[in-house]
C-alpha cells in the first residue's frame, strides 16, 4: 500500500509541474473528452490510499490533456506555388521578358514614323487567317491598312517561348524578303503583333487552283519563290544565326504586286554553332529525314530548312505531297527518314514538262542524307536560282505574261480572279492540313 500511496504522490507532483510549465510559458489547458478505462485493482487500492493517508488530498486535475495556444487560430490556404527549390528558373525569366515587352509595346513605325498608338485605335476590318497560334485580321491603324496577328498568352511555357520569340524576331528583322513588323502590343493575356498585309499564302493559292482545276504554279513562279525563300533564309542565319524550322505552303506570302515574302517565327530558333537542338519543333509532314531520326533529331542545321523547302515547291508545282498521308503518324514520316527510298523528284513527272535547271534544283535540295544537301550558298550559286536573281543581271528572266512585265503579280492576280474565295477553306487530297 505504501508503494501505491508513493506513486499516486509521484503522479501528483508531476501534475503540479506541468501546471507550473504552463502557467510559466503562457499556455492553457483544454480538456478533450476523457477515454474511458477499466477499473483495476491499483486503482482501489489509490482509492483506498487516499481515504486513509493522513497527507493532504491531492485531486488530479481533470483538465490536463492536449495542448493549444491562447491566440486565435486562422485559416491558412493552401498555395501551389513550388518551393523556390523547385521553381522554373527558365519560365521566370520568360515571365521578366514578357512584363518587359509590355512596358516597350504601343509603339508602331507608320510610313517611317514611330507613334505611340492606343489599342483603341485598331480598328478590325475582317478575318484573314487563323491557326494553332492564333488569328491574324486586316486592321486600319491610323489610315494605314495592315495585318494584326492576335496571339493568346496562357501558363503553358512552349506557348510563352512562341509568343516572345515571333515578337523578338518580326523585331529583328529587316529585309524585303519577310513580312515588315509595324511594332507590337502586350497585354496580359494576349499579344497582337502589326504587319505588313499580303493577300494570300501559297496553300489558299494551291486550294483555289485545285478546286477551280487550273494549271498548277508554274516553274517562272516557283523560281520567284526559290529566290526569295532562299534569299529570307539566309538573311536570317547569316545576321541573326536564326533558323526558320517552320517552311510550307502557308508561310510563304505573296501580295498584290507580285512580291513574296516568308512570315510566322515563332518556332523560329537561334543557331549555337550554325546548329539547332529542338527536338520537336515544325510540322512533321516537311520536317527533313535528320530530324525524324532518333539518332541525330537534337542536332541539325540550316539544310532541314533547304528540304521543308524542296517539298514544298515540289507540292506548289505538281499539285500532290510526295507522301502518302494514310497514317502520317507511322507510315509518312518512317518513308521521309528512311534514307533506302528514293526521294521525290520531277524527273518522274509525265502530267507536266519542267526545264533540266529545275529538276537538278529539286534534286539537290531533297537530297535524304544530309551530307549530301547543300546549304544557301552553294543553292545561291546554282544557275536555277540566278536565272532569277536580278543582281545577276543578263540571267534574270524578264518573262512576260500578255505584255506585263511583272509576270507573278500578273499570274497571281489572274489566279485570284478565276477562282472562288470559299475554295481557300477546302482541302486537297493527299495533302497536309496545316496551320
Amino acid at each position: 500500500m505504501d508503494n501505491v500511496c508513493f506513486q499516486q504522490r509521484l503522479r501528483d507532483l508531476e501534475t503540479r509541474v506541468r501546471k507550473w510549465k504552463f502557467l510559466k510559458l503562457g499556455l492553457t489547458e483544454v480538456r478533450l473528452r476523457p477515454r474511458d478505462r477499466r477499473s483495476t485493482s491499483v486503482d482501489q487500492k489509490h482509492k483506498e490510499c487516499s481515504s486513509t493517508s493522513s497527507s493532504p488530498q491531492h485531486q488530479r486535475p481533470n483538465n490536463i490533456g492536449y495542448l493549444t495556444s491562447p491566440m486565435e487560430r486562422k485559416f491558412t490556404p493552401l498555395t501551389m506555388k513550388p518551393s523556390p527549390s523547385r521553381r522554373d528558373t527558365e519560365k521566370d525569366a520568360l515571365e521578366f521578358e514578357f512584363l518587359e515587352g509590355c512596358k516597350k509595346s504601343g509603339t508602331l513605325d507608320i510610313d517611317g514614323v514611330k507613334q505611340a498608338v492606343d489599342p483603341n485605335e485598331i480598328h478590325i476590318i475582317g478575318l484573314l487567317g487563323s491557326g494553332s497560334c492564333g488569328v491574324v485580321e486586316s486592321a486600319m491603324v491610323r489610315s494605314k491598312l495592315m495585318a494584326v496577328k492576335t496571339m493568346y498568352k496562357n501558363d503553358n511555357k512552349e506557348n510563352l517561348k512562341r509568343i516572345l520569340r515571333d515578337v523578338r524576331i518580326m523585331s529583328l528583322c529587316n529585309s524585303p524578303f519577310i513580312v515588315t513588323s509595324y511594332g507590337y502590343f502586350m497585354f496580359n493575356s494576349s499579344v497582337k503583333i502589326c504587319m505588313q498585309i499580303m493577300a494570300a499564302c501559297c496553300e489558299k493559292l494551291l486550294r483555289r487552283i485545285y478546286h477551280s482545276k487550273l494549271d498548277f504554279f508554274p516553274e517562272f513562279v516557283a523560281g520567284h519563290i526559290v529566290y526569295s525563300a532562299i534569299s529570307a533564309l539566309d538573311y536570317l542565319k547569316e545576321k541573326h544565326s536564326i533558323i526558320h524550322r517552320d517552311i510550307k505552303p502557308s508561310n510563304i506570302l505573296f501580295d498584290d504586286s507580285g512580291n513574296i515574302k516568308l512570315c510566322d517565327f515563332g518556332i523560329s530558333g537561334f543557331m549555337t554553332d550554325s546548329m539547332s537542338h529542338s527536338k520537336s519543333a515544325g510540322c512533321p509532314p516537311y520536317m527533313a529525314p535528320e530530324r525524324l531520326t532518333i539518332e541525330t533529331n537534337s542536332k541539325y542545321d540550316v539544310r532541314s530548312d533547304v528540304w521543308s523547302l524542296g517539298i514544298t515547291v515540289y507540292q506548289l508545282v505538281t499539285g500532290l505531297y510526295p507522301f502518302p498521308l494514310n497514317d502520317m503518324e507511322f507510315t509518312t514520316l518512317t518513308i521521309i527518314a528512311n534514307l533506302n527510298l528514293p526521294s521525290p523528284s520531277l524527273k518522274k513527272e509525265t502530267t507536266r514538262s519542267f526545264s533540266p535547271l529545275f529538276i537538278e534544283f529539286l534534286d539537290f535540295c531533297l537530297r535524304k542524307d544530309v551530307r549530301e544537301r547543300p546549304e544557301y550558298k552553294q543553292l545561291m550559286k546554282h544557275d536555277f536560282f540566278l536565272d532569277y536573281d536580278p543582281a545577276s543581271g543578263d540571267y534574270y528572266k524578264l518573262k512576260t505574261i500578255n505584255g506585263n512585265t511583272n509576270q507573278v503579280a500578273d499570274w497571281f492576280n489572274d489566279i485570284i480572279k478565276r477562282s472562288k474565295t470559299e475554295d481557300e477553306l477546302k482541302p486537297i487530297p493527299n495533302t497536309p492540313c496545316v496551320n
